[in-house]
């Protein structure tokens, strides 16, 4: 019997993030409950029957996501942020990942480092989107840092700037590489299908070296030196590009086996 379940969308993180996963809720017959994430949310408290649901899997901001996961509906997912901290990604991966030989720093630090070093790669250490994870000069540093509001004492990662030609978003489901979509040529966003082995391979390769939950987004770049790994994203809060989320989302359903 098909069980009960219930997806729990962010209002105010629609577009590309929460919206297909919305249209494949409907279209797969489950129950769509969506909220305004604010600062006194509570999941528990927000006007619905929790008890009705086998599953209710979350969907929206990395604030929203912890919220839920701190409530016993988010029991089941994975809780180790710790796992998807640049410095870790590092260790485990090695030269795998394009980044590897970079520095850790505060953010106060990274003022000085670009006028010394020039233009560099920033990226939050740990999944915290404080940062948008790009290459920075000078300016476009001091410009971020105003527009968002940057605390000093955040931990980063600075490596140096890579040639990247082209970028790929992989979900990986229970260790495996189950779709992949192109998302960038040349630094100009570009969404295109891939169905390449070698590219399949290549990501594979690096979810079999490590992976920190049993759902997770994989982003990867084709660079010079072949295939690198870029980041890890959490499978709740990532973007998606193209009709991605009917297959992935049904995967993730497959493998927590309540379908």
């Amino acid at each position: 019997m098909k069980r009960s379940i219930a997806f729990f969308l962010q209002t105010n993180h629609i577009e590309r993030v929460t919206a297909p996963v919305g249209y494949y809720a409907q279209y797969a017959g489950y129950d769509v409950i969506d909220r305004t994430f604010t600062q006194d949310f509570d999941v528990m408290n927000c006007g619905v029957d929790w008890a009705q649901y086998d599953l209710v899997i979350p969907y929206g901001s990395i604030d929203f996501l912890q919220r839920f996961k701190d409530s016993p509906l988010g029991a089941y997912i994975p809780s180790d942020e710790n796992g998807y901290s640049a410095d870790l990604w590092m260790e485990k991966l090695g030269d795998i990942a394009l980044n590897h030989g970079g520095l850790e720093m505060k953010a106060c630090e990274v003022l000085e480092h670009l006028k010394a070093q020039g233009p560099a790669h920033v990226r939050p250490t740990s999944v915290d989107k404080a940062i948008i994870a790009r290459l920075f000069t000078l300016e476009s540093w001091l410009t971020h840092c105003g527009e968002r509001h940057i605390p000093d004492d955040l931990d980063v990662f600075v490596s140096k700037p890579k040639v990247i030609e082209r970028e790929y978003r992989c979900w990986v489901i229970d260790g495996k590489v189950i779709e992949i979509r192109g998302y960038m040529i040349n630094g100009k966003v570009e969404v295109f299908p891939v169905d390449e082995h070698a590219i399949y391979a290549a990501a594979q390769r690096i979810a079999d070296v490590y992976v920190p939950s049993n759902a997770v987004v994989l982003d990867m770049a084709k660079t010079p030196d072949g295939f690198k790994f870029l980041e890890f994203n959490n499978f709740h809060s990532s973007g998606w590009y193209g009709d991605t989320a009917f297959k992935i989302m049904g995967a993730y359903i497959e493998m927590l086996s309540l379908d």
